[in-house]
This record gives C-alpha cells, structure tokens and sequence, in this order.
C-alpha cells in the first residue's frame, strides 16, 4: 500500500476546495468505473473471492489493470458470484485544463448566492474565447415587469433599477413604473432621507412656483409636507418623518412657472399663486378673493399625539382635501394642547380669469379701483371701470360694447370678455394667462374654451383636478390618495410599500402580528431616553420629554434651569420693516466673560422652534435676515440658557416683534389732460408721470430709472420697454419722471405706459398720443 495524507486543493471552477485524490470502488457482475471529470486514473485493481473469475479480464499477476485501459470487468460473474475493482482517480494538476474539461461553460461553475455566472472575455481579446465568470446578482430587473407596457427596466446595482419610459409617459417614484404624463407642471423628486428626523427637500428651479407637494414614503403618522420660500427666491417642498430607520420619506414637488398680472380689481400687480397659511390646533386656511385652492397640505412635529378623526383627513401623501366652500381646516388635531404644539395646513392658491376672478375678488365698486381718467360702474351684475369720453353715442365707437351717454360725455360699456382700448372695445385674449391650468386653451371673441386633460374637469374658469377617490377606486387592503390628474392605492395605515418589492410591509415603529402591524412599545423594558426623561410611547414612535422642574438646553440635556433676569434685552424689540430689506436683531446687556464662556441661546418663532441659519445668519448676540419677506413677520423669542455646572443653570427670555410695513405706490399721468387732443407732429412733448410711495425705500430716489417706460401693442399684448436715444431723453425733475420726445412723428402715436416696480411693489398706468 501506498498512502497518502488527505490533501485539499483549490478549485479551478471557483467551488468549495477538492480532494487531491479519490478512491471509487464497484462491486457486481460486471464493476466499471470512470474518474469524474477533472481527475485522471493512477490505479485501476481487481479482485474476485471465487478463483478463475479474473481469467482473461487484463488483468495483471497484482490485481491491476492498466490505465490505459477501462478500470472495468465485463461479464465476470453471473448468479451469486461478483467481481469488484477500485480505482484511484488524481486532480489534474493543470488548473487551465481542468477547467476547460469541467467548466468550459457557465454549467459547471460555481458562484455565490448574490452571483451568477455569465460568459464574458475579460480582456477584450477577440481572439480569445469567453470564460465563466461570477458577477453580482441583479434583481432589480426581475420577471415583475416592474416598469409596464410603456416602459424598460434597466438594472442599477445589484438590486435597484430605472425605467426608460415612453413618449408622453414618465417614471414615477410613487409607483415605482412609468405612468402617463399627468400635469403640465415639472415633477421634482427629493432625495431620499432616513434617520430620527428625516428631511427630505424637492426643490424647483428659480421662475418657479411649487404647485403641488407631497410626502411619499412614510404612513399618515409622519410629519407631512410643507412650503419654503428662500431668500434666494427659490421655493421648496419639504417633507419630514421621525424615526425612519428603513424606508425613507421622500418629497415630492410639481413645479410651474411663476407669473405676474395685472389685477383687474386694483390695477396693481399680483402673482398667478398665493400660499396661505395656518398653525394652530384647530388650523383653518382660505385662498384670498380671485384665487381657488389648488391643494391643502398638512405638517406637524406632534402627528404622533393626533386624534383619530383628524388623521383620517390627512391621506398618505400629506394633503388634506378641500371643502366644498373652497377652505381646508382640521378641528382639534391634537389630543393634548399646549402652548408649543401645534398643527400647520398650506394652501396652494391659483389665481382666476376674467370674471370669474372679479366675481370673487372684487364683486362691488367698493373694491375697485380705477385709472384716474376713468370710472367704476356696475355693468351686468359686475364691477367694470369706464373712461369718460368727451361727445355722444351717435356714432358707434365702442364695437363689442354698449355706448352710454351721461351728459357730454360717454362711456363704452364692453362686453363681458372685451376690454377698452381709448378707441373701441377689443377682444381679450384670456389664454394669454394661461387660465385652463392642465388643459388646452383656445382664445374666443369674448371669451375662451378649456379643453381639460385626462384626470381634471373644468370649473370656474380653468381646469381643476378631478378628485377619482370619492369614486373609492382601490381595494378594502389600500387607501387611496388623489395626486394631480390621477390617484394612487397605498398601503394601509402602519403600512409601507417596500420601494423593491412593491409590496405593503409594516412601516418603522410596528411589528408584523398574524396579518396586522402592531405598534412596538420603545418605552418598554430598558428606556431610550437621557438623565431627568420620561418615555412616552406613540403609534409608530416615541418621545422624550424631561421630567418635572427640568428643562432641555440648547446642548439637549434636561437640567434644572432657575429663571432669573440675566440682563439681556433686545436693541429693538419692536422691528417694522418693508420687503427686502436686512433686519438685524440685536442683543445688548450681556456679561461678556459669562456669557461667551456658558450661554447658549435658541429661537422660537411664533412658538415653533426656529434657526436662525436657515432664514439668515445666526450671530451670537442676535441674528440677522438678509432679504425681508412677507412671511418673517413674527414674533420671535430667544431663550438664554446659562450652564455654569451640574448643579448651577439659569434661563432667561427676550421677545422681539417684527412687523411688515406694507408698501404702496400711487402713480399716475400728472399732464394727462393735455394729450386729449391731437398732437402737433414734429414739436417736443414730455409725458409727466408722478409716483407717491407709501413704506419704500429706494436706494436712489433721484434715478430716474426707478421707473421703466413702455409703448403698448395693442394686437400682440406685449409691451416695448423704451430706451433713452438722442430722439427720446428720459429724466426725473421737480419730483417726477418725465418721458421726452424731441421731434416725434406720426409713427410715435400710441399708448405709453409709465410703471413702478422695486421693493415688492409694482404700479403702472399709461396714457394714448395721437400726432398729426
């Protein structure tokens, strides 16, 4: 006998390590055996206990038969008898050849559970042949169709995918799949954001406004969706959750172009979208006068604390539906109230065309104010201004209007969808607003049509989304949220769509019981809260609050702080300011050595917990807000908290008020009334325009580019701003801005208008010339 150790070798096919040696063996009336592919035979013996068997077998005087020969008895034995041969088979040394004889092909290849085998050239010879390799699974792109019809699934990683949709469609992260584009708004994905206080932003362009904004991600339990407006112009849509410690929470956005009009009621300027806001516990929002509620949407940090019947309203994607007077509100949202807690609903408000919009906004001439040459009348049941035009109707000048005398003068009185041009009454063309929303528009005389696009109903004037809830589309297992021009079926409440699987598991905070997910109780057994906390479990979460007599300080410790006056005060603790504008708060008072060395400070405003970095620049001593907006009015209260050890913290409070000043201005043709003839051609004119500003502030009251000069095109609607050239000058004297024509020509004869428009204010007003 010849022995060997147990000898272990790699494997050439990337398996579990080989034996370096194998012994088989076969017993019967005719044994064979064959070494398995990769191994070559070194020893082939025979042996039978009844002499005479192995006669004529090739086999040797020792019981071997060559290995050049099959280690095999043919017909040896027959009945009771047998023969038997054992073989000692040897991994082939060379790896190459072992491999090309067991694992030419991905078949015999071993990979890992997250691999699989694919045939690939590793260095791009093309005279070589391919070899099995193991490569990272991917099963994003599964047998599910995960992408639809409309759509091809392409592998991200190992797990993840995307869709390459189809014309007019477009990936949805709500489904997962392409679904058909739904809205004429841009929709903006936030990045996915996990971790006790999730924070996920969707943020459009500059030049537009968020139209919509929801949460996806996370059951009606998280925080919600709000809007911010930065001092950079840009507006967000902001979506939080606590305790995301799996599936993230994701904001979503729809993003449409931001407009300005002209406001038929005042003649001022105003925006195609107004947002609304209220924080309370009982919050209820309206849009102003001309505006519809396009989406209400909810925010809250004490959602865990809220009634039943309140969280029924809020639906999976954070919005709350609107009532059919055209507000949002919740009763009681909270089921404790406090100073500090409350619940915040938006509205998202769009603004009305034509008479739709003056029914609401401005239904009386007490609301309306007109140019200084004309006058507001009552025309069929709606408020109209009409200039006063020297002579009588015998000669009809108003076309698509009543003509009405009132002494020596006369009015045109134009039809509904119609509007005075100083000569006649011309058709409006409405589609110039873009009225329909999410829909066709086409421009009529005195008038115009909506065609709407699937999922949105005319109304009012413009193209509303169609709420396909109330038609309770999805099974008694889901939820149904409507988005814009479409719905979508969730996942129950305490459930979450797995983002791979498609499938509702239970979200963050509850635990699969049989077919229910049951919140887990965090307080139970050892408490995750700090020194001086108390645990208060919730649905899906919980919370820390500090116990009795202490306090939590900037550092988020609880401590007993001692109120005391530490002699701080605000510079100025009551702020009025106008739109643009840097405000600086000030702290003065303060020890310095104390402070500097254990003071810290944190900001309220209105009663919820503010940054300061976030809106402006945090200083020690203060804060300030760079670009003064409409919503930092508030009242803000800083409070001081001073940690000189364990045992010796004090707190105090400053409060400061910031308000808006509103700004106005009164503009008009201050020599109007010497344009109402015709103008001799070739004498110099100037055209006064006089500006009365109310709360604002300009950094050049002398410049007289503070306002800008336009002639009108009455047939395009698009006006041309004028530039100074050795014809026309344009300077400011004597307190007014003065447009000057040297030696203007009958060409010149038209409309020019004289605008205002800095510091969040805008104004305008114009006057027609003839030259003849």
């Amino acid at each position: 006998a010849v022995c060997s150790q147990f000898e272990q070798v790699a494997d050439p096919c990337n398996g579990p390590n080989l034996p370096k040696y194998r012994n088989l063996h076969s017993r019967g009336h005719s044994p064979s055996l064959q070494c398995p592919a990769g191994y070559e035979q070194i020893l082939c013996n025979a042996r039978s206990p009844w002499t005479g068997k192995l006669n004529g077998q090739n086999v040797d005087d020792k019981g071997v038969i060559p290995n050049d020969e099959d280690c095999a008895l043919p017909d040896c034995a027959a009945g009771r008898f047998w023969c038997e041969v054992t073989a000692v088979c040897q991994l082939i040394e060379d790896s190459e050849a072992y491999a090309s004889a067991v694992c030419s092909t991905c078949d015999g290849y071993h990979c890992g559970e997250s691999e699989e085998c694919v045939m690939l050239d590793m260095d791009d010879d093309p005279e070589d042949e391919e070899a099995p390799t193991c490569v990272e699974k991917q099963t994003g792109c599964d047998d599910n169709d995960r992408c639809g019809e409309n759509g091809v699934c392409a592998p991200v990683g190992s797990d993840d995918y995307e869709c390459k949709c189809g014309e007019d469609y477009e990936f949805s992260v709500v489904t997962g799949s392409c679904i058909p584009v739904h809205t004429i708004w841009r929709t903006v994905y936030g990045e996915p954001a996990v971790g006790d206080d999730a924070i996920s932003y969707a943020e459009c362009n500059q030049g537009e406004v968020v139209m919509r904004c929801h949460t996806y991600g996370a059951p009606s339990a998280a925080d919600g969706v709000y809007i911010s407006s930065g001092e950079d112009g840009i507006v967000k849509c902001i979506a939080r959750a606590s305790n995301r410690g799996k599936y993230p929470v994701i904001a979503i956005a729809y993003c449409g172009t931001k407009a300005t009009v002209l406001d038929p009621c005042t003649q001022d300027t105003i925006h195609s979208v107004e947002y609304r806001y209220s924080s309370a516990h009982s919050p209820s929002v309206s849009c102003p006068g001309g505006y519809y509620m396009e989406s209400c949407i909810f925010h809250s940090p004490w959602t865990q604390d809220m009634n039943d019947a309140a969280r029924a309203l809020v639906n999976s994607i954070g919005s709350v539906d609107v009532d059919d007077d055209g507000s949002c509100h919740i009763d009681n949202c909270l089921k404790t109230e406090n100073d500090r807690n409350f619940c915040k609903l938006s509205a998202i408000c769009a603004k009305l065309t034509g008479d739709e919009y003056v029914r609401t906004a401005c239904p009386t001439c007490e609301q309306v104010r007109c140019p200084g040459d004309q006058v507001c009348s009552i025309v069929r049941d709606l408020p109209m201004c009409l200039p006063r035009i020297v002579g009588g109707c015998e000669t009809d000048n108003c076309g698509d209007g009543a003509c009405v005398e009132e002494g020596p003068n006369y009015t045109c009185q134009c039809y509904s969808g119609y509007k005075f041009n100083d000569e006649t009454c011309l058709d409006i063309n409405e589609c110039a607003e873009s009225p329909c929303g999410n829909g066709g528009c086409t421009n009529t005389l005195g008038s115009y049509a909506c065609e709407c696009y699937t999922g949105y109903s005319q109304d009012q004037g413009t193209c509303k989304d169609d709420n396909e809830c109330l038609d309770e589309p999805c099974s008694d297992a889901e939820r149904c949220s409507n988005i814009e021009g479409s719905y979508i079926c969730d996942c129950l409440d305490t459930f979450i769509r797995d983002p791979k699987s498609r499938e509702c598991v239970c979200s963050d905070g509850f635990g699969a019981v049989e077919a229910e997910c049951v919140d887990i109780n965090e307080c139970a057994g050892e408490s995750p809260c700090g020194e001086n906390e108390a645990c208060f479990n919730t649905a899906g979460n919980h919370y820390c609050e500090c116990d009795e007599g202490f306090e939590r300080g900037k550092k988020g410790d609880c401590k007993d702080f001692t109120p005391t006056d530490c002699e701080v005060k605000p510079k100025n603790d009551n702020i009025q300011t106008m739109t643009g504008k840097k405000v600086q708060v000030r702290l003065v008072g303060e020890v310095k050595k104390t402070w500097r060395k254990f003071a810290d400070i944190t900001w309220l405003k209105n009663n919820e917990l503010w940054d300061p970095q976030g809106d402006g620049k945090e200083r020690f001593n203060g804060f300030t807000l760079r670009n003064f907006q409409a919503e930092d009015a508030a009242i803000y209260v800083g409070n001081i908290f001073i940690e000189m050890s364990e045992e010796e913290n004090y707190k105090c409070s400053v409060s400061v008020t910031i308000s808006l000043k509103e700004g106005s201005a009164a503009i008009d043709i201050e020599n109007r009334e010497n344009f109402a003839s015709t103008q001799k051609i070739g004498k110099g004119l100037v055209i006064v325009c006089d500006v009365q500003l109310t709360n604002v502030d300009l950094d050049n009251a002398n410049n007289p580019n503070n306002v800008n000069w336009y002639k009108v095109n009455q047939e395009s609607g698009e006006d041309t701003k004028i530039e100074e050239t050795d014809a026309v000058k344009i300077n400011k004297a004597k307190g007014t801005y003065r447009l000057w024509f040297d030696s203007p020509q009958l060409d010149d004869s038209g409309t020019y208008k004289c605008e205002f428009n800095q510091e969040g204010v805008q104004a305008s007003t114009d006057v027609s010339i003839v030259w003849a």
